[in-house]
């Protein structure tokens, strides 16, 4: 069936598909991942917005982007001129080279045919490159408070507003691995990033208010290493 990627990403009644807090998230993503960065190439599969590309840019000065929606290509086209951005889906992306290091960041939950898709990135991986894999955690604490209050059926459902931002799969720590290990990946670390108890919603709504502050949001990272099951989001890091 087509889908439409620019309409996946739009607002669902008084729900955004991006929060202050999850481009507050990529400062604690690209902490865990920044000790295990390759000097290389980047393929970033899937932007969204580019809030991550722009990050990573600190780090990388080779970067190709494939994105599908072509409402989010423009925008990293027009503000990022020494990017290479590609507006195509990764299926039917195609390329000679290899990349010391790609990200698949909240992305993987969107792919059907997940096996094909690792294959096909793994299939680009230079011999040293790692790719690295995030993806909305089923267990997080808030996801967990949600099911228990009777607004999600169990914590592996796919929610209404999740469907219609075009997510086929919610996934736990062993669905994850499970899906890496089948593209024959080889899984260097795992692991949780970021605490979570509340709604992406009420983050912004206490940081806003100043209720919670930088050093609180810290502060629930820190934890989330002593406790990745119940963290925001959970992550791979593989090689061939």
């Amino acid at each position: 069936m087509s889908r439409d990627y620019n309409k996946e990403y739009q607002r669902f009644n008084k729900l955004k598909y991006y929060y202050n807090f999850d481009l507050l998230m990529h400062d604690y993503m690209i902490d865990t991942f920044k000790n295990n960065f390759i000097k290389g190439e980047v393929l970033e599969i899937g932007c969204g917005n580019g809030n991550f590309t722009n990050k990573i840019k600190k780090y990388f000065k080779k970067i190709t982007v494939v994105e599908a929606s072509s409402n989010f290509a423009k925008r990293i086209k027009k503000n990022n001129k020494k990017i290479t951005i590609i507006n195509s889906t990764f299926e039917n992306f195609n390329t000679k080279k290899k990349f010391d290091n790609i990200f698949l960041i909240h992305t993987l939950e969107h792919v059907a045919n997940r096996k094909k898709f690792l294959i096909k990135a793994r299939s680009y991986l230079s011999k040293n490159g790692k790719l690295f894999v995030v993806v909305p955690n089923a267990d997080a604490a808030s996801r967990l408070i949600a099911v228990n209050m009777g607004l999600i059926k169990k914590k592996t459902s796919i929610t209404r507003k999740e469907k219609k931002h075009g997510h086929v799969i919610t996934f736990d720590s062993s669905r994850l691995k499970k899906n890496i290990l089948m593209a024959k990946l080889k899984i260097i670390k795992h692991g949780g990033i970021f605490f979570k108890s509340l709604a992406n919603f009420q983050i912004d709504d206490c940081i806003k208010n100043k209720i919670i502050n930088k050093k609180f949001l810290d502060g629930c990272y820190a934890l989330g290493k002593l406790n990745p099951k119940f963290c925001s989001s959970i992550y791979c890091i593989t090689k061939r």
